[in-house]
């Protein structure tokens, strides 16, 4: 099961933040906001060859607020608000691809839409966006994921093998 404390940092040096439930890259490292790595919303729906790599991430000072696209912008919603539970928990489910486009990198393809991954806009919005297949693209959709263990009694890490990830709690 995929479990743990993460913050998310850019290929350009930057934090993933939210403003108005907006996810953004910010330059404050303080701002920085951290998500509980979770099992998938969409965990039923999802190829049991993908289990290993599907997550959502949740808010972590909101229990129930996952990250998930509304119309390809990135949003910090709480689930019980949605009445579409369904479109919803498909909506913040993500494929973890592991050096996909950068040694050390993560990619977070959308577990509803083949080869649509987040990445970062010019305007620093989290977006959601069909592989384009240039180095732009992989700059803005590469991402380092922090563990964040401020109790030192949980442990989560990432074994890298191949193209594929396992997660140990």
């Amino acid at each position: 099961m995929l479990v743990g404390l993460v913050q998310m940092f850019t290929k350009s040096g930057g934090v993933i933040s939210s403003i108005a439930d907006n996810v953004i890259e910010s330059s404050d490292t303080e701002k920085a906001m951290t998500f509980l790595l979770v099992r998938c919303r969409a965990w039923d729906w999802m190829a049991e060859d993908v289990h290993l790599r599907c997550f959502s991430l949740m808010d972590a000072s909101r229990p129930g607020w996952y990250v998930r696209h509304r119309y390809y912008n990135f949003r910090v919603e709480a689930e019980l608000e949605d009445p579409h539970l369904w479109t919803f928990q498909r909506d913040s489910s993500f494929v973890l691809h592991v050096d996909s486009f950068y040694p050390g990198y993560y990619a977070l393809e959308f577990a509803k839409h083949s080869n649509y991954y987040a990445r970062l806009r010019d305007d620093g919005y989290l977006w959601m966006d069909y592989n384009a297949y240039n180095l732009g693209f992989n700059d803005a959709a590469s991402f380092e994921l922090h563990e964040i263990n401020p109790s030192r009694k949980c442990h989560f890490f990432c074994e890298r093998t191949g193209n594929q990830a396992r997660y140990f709690s």
